[in-house]
């Protein structure tokens, strides 16, 4: 067995479970965040309320002061599968997951300058 080959196999399962998992995090932060008051801005500048999760969702992702907040909440996911990989001793695959991570980061902290 080559296990160099299979460790770095690991690591770029870490590196995709890193990357998905904040995807497929982001309907359910949306949910937790559409029950506390969802606002909204229109066409002009005003703040509105809504009553349409995907009007709110799409909102979320696309408003340059809400997208870092958004963002960072969707990323928490990523700690949670985190845990559950210390709990099995998946070291390989969390290495992977490190890079995603600080690619979040980073993303978060260019978008909070707004760069």
């Amino acid at each position: 067995m080559d296990y160099k080959k299979e460790n770095r196999k690991k690591v770029i399962t870490g590196f995709v479970i890193g990357v998905i998992v904040p995807i497929l995090a982001s309907p359910i932060v949306n949910a937790i965040l559409f029950t506390q008051h969802p606002m909204t801005h229109d066409a002009n500048g005003m703040v509105t309320a809504t009553n349409s999760f995907w009007k709110y969702y799409m909102h979320n992702i696309t408003h340059p002061y809400k997208l870092p907040i958004f963002l960072s909440f969707c990323v928490l996911a990523d700690a949670l599968v985190v845990f559950f990989m210390v709990q099995k001793q998946k070291d390989f695959m969390m290495k992977g997951m490190l890079f995603p991570i600080i690619l979040y980061a980073l993303t978060v902290f260019i978008l909070k300058l707004g760069l």
